[in-house]
């Protein structure tokens, strides 16, 4: 509110402020917030997608509808649209209408993680699991397939966690163990190439001890390092303090230094 009494027509603090009155669930303040970024400019994507999401909690599904098929108007490939928008679909039991969006945004990007993770709870939800291990095998397969850093981190435990949910639904065990096996090896992989992971001591090795972050807070045993939280720590370091740190198997922090006293 202060940026605000600066600067009325800032529009990250207003998306911003819309997110607080989300959590406080005052529906008509954030609405109104975001009515007023469009005012200031219409063109904006990202306040049409989170006043989507302001219906959809209100289960005003026809006005949800609405601004993201403006939005998609405005930006035909915007894919976080496509997501919501199929959301809506799927809760009105508009399957047809969900499907085909998502396969859309398949084909506005092959590696589309949420797009896959939603056809997956798609075909949970209508009971055709051949139709998504289809969809999968075929995504699994793609060559180029990245599933770890960049914005890959957390959407494909999305695919797989829906994944295995409808195998054990529809019972498909030996299914379950296939794509399990699959997946524990796309994990080693990425172990091995952003935390140097030996698999064959199942443990992670930090001889070089370049894994270097910046102490951003601290709660109890929880201690957030750059933008991620590490639960069940030993560290003796304050808030502000560049560290050094080394994890365990559970990513846990169990060795910590202060970067700065070493150079």
């Amino acid at each position: 509110l202060d940026l605000l009494d600066i600067d009325k027509n800032n529009l990250q603090a207003r998306t911003e402020l819309s997110k607080i009155y989300q959590t406080q669930k005052k529906y008509y303040e954030a609405e109104k917030v975001l009515l007023e970024s469009l005012v200031i400019d219409n063109k904006q994507l990202h306040p049409r997608t989170e006043l989507s999401k302001i219906y959809q909690t209100q289960k005003k599904y026809y006005e949800a509808e609405k601004v993201l098929l403006d939005l998609l108007d405005i930006d035909k490939n915007n894919l976080q649209a496509r997501t919501e928008l199929s959301k809506i679909y799927q809760t009105q039991k508009k399957y047809d209408k969900a499907e085909k969006v998502l396969l859309e945004s398949l084909a506005i990007n092959k590696f589309g993680f949420y797009a896959i993770a939603g056809l997956i709870r798609l075909y949970n939800d209508i009971s055709k699991p051949r139709k998504a291990f289809h969809q999968i095998d075929s995504f699994l397969s793609l060559k180029g397939l990245n599933f770890y850093g960049g914005n890959n981190s957390r959407t494909h435990q999305a695919l797989f966690n829906n994944l295995f949910f409808l195998c054990k639904k529809y019972k498909y065990f030996d299914k379950a163990k296939e794509y399990f096996n699959e997946y524990q090896n796309i994990l080693d992989s990425r172990n091995i190439d952003s935390y140097n992971y030996n698999i064959k001591n199942n443990n992670f090795n930090f001889k070089n001890r370049d894994i270097i972050g910046l102490v951003n807070k601290i709660d109890n045993c929880e201690i957030m390092i750059d933008s991620q939280k590490f639960k069940n720590c030993r560290f003796d370091v304050e808030v502000g303090d560049r560290v050094i740190f080394d994890l365990d198997f559970n990513n846990s922090i169990v060795n910590i230094e202060n970067y700065d006293c070493l150079i």
